[in-house]
């Protein structure tokens, strides 16, 4: 939601430090959601405010569960046969109603 709306009024992200944009402050990742989802690794910084920690609980079990063997296949054997995995098995399918 939040993405679709600073993209249709302009919003073209901010790199490296806090941003004001029509009236809010837009930080940096590394603030308050410092996670690679891809590895599941956390980099905290001096800048680390808070760290977002969440189950997925939108997703449906199948879904968390790919997630999961995603980010272990990422963590043992790295991106391109994580990526190679999700060609031949497919992305995640819809989300949980």
């Amino acid at each position: 939601i939040q993405s679709a709306f600073f993209s249709k009024n302009g919003f073209t992200g901010c790199a490296d430090t806090p941003v004001e944009f029509r009236g809010c402050t837009v930080f940096p990742k590394r603030f308050f959601n410092p996670t690679d989802m891809n590895s599941g690794r956390i980099d905290v910084t001096p800048d680390t405010f808070s760290i977002h920690h969440y189950a997925a609980s939108w997703e449906t079990p199948v879904n968390r569960f790919r997630g999961k063997v995603y980010q272990t296949l990422y963590r043992s054997f790295g991106e391109g046969f994580a990526e190679g995995a999700r060609r031949v098995f497919g992305k995640r399918t819809g989300k949980k109603k």
